[in-house]
């Protein structure tokens, strides 16, 4: 019997991190064309005013300069692992058997957009979404 297995490959040797406070009008060439050749920057992805870069190594500088102004240089938490199916943190949709739950109300309807204007969360029963990063359980699995 053959059994399907999924994997990530893990990136060794390197380490993420979030670098706050740049100019949004800067373009990203331009900013990684600044980047210190002393520190050995593999990618930098945009996101309003802050950096998610991936740095060769297992450690990564505390902040940049960048334009003649500090940075500071934060660890990037990854989010947790969260079945879109089910709403359940710890697993992946792939690998869920459960019934579909929207994440918004918790009730079992049908796919598609989610009209209620009271949301739900089905891990803690507060009134958010179930994948909201304020929730209690998704900080809790973070």
């Amino acid at each position: 019997m053959v059994i399907p297995v999924k994997a990530k490959v893990l990136v060794e040797n390197t380490c993420v991190r979030k670098v706050f406070g740049v100019d949004p009008d800067i373009h990203i060439d331009d900013i990684t064309a600044n980047i210190p050749s002393s520190i050995r920057s593999i990618s930098c992805v945009r996101r309003g005013n802050t950096l998610r870069a991936t740095f060769e190594g297992t450690t990564a500088p505390e902040e940049l300069f960048l334009f003649k102004q500090r940075r500071p240089v934060r660890t990037c938490l990854p989010r947790p692992l969260q079945c879109t199916r089910c709403g359940v943190y710890g697993h992946a949709t792939a690998t869920c058997s459960s019934d579909r739950r929207c994440l918004r109300c918790g009730r079992g309807h049908s796919e598609g957009p989610c009209t209620t204007e009271n949301p739900r969360c089905l891990n803690c029963e507060c009134s958010h979404p179930a994948n909201e990063p304020r929730c209690s359980s998704w900080q809790l699995q973070r």
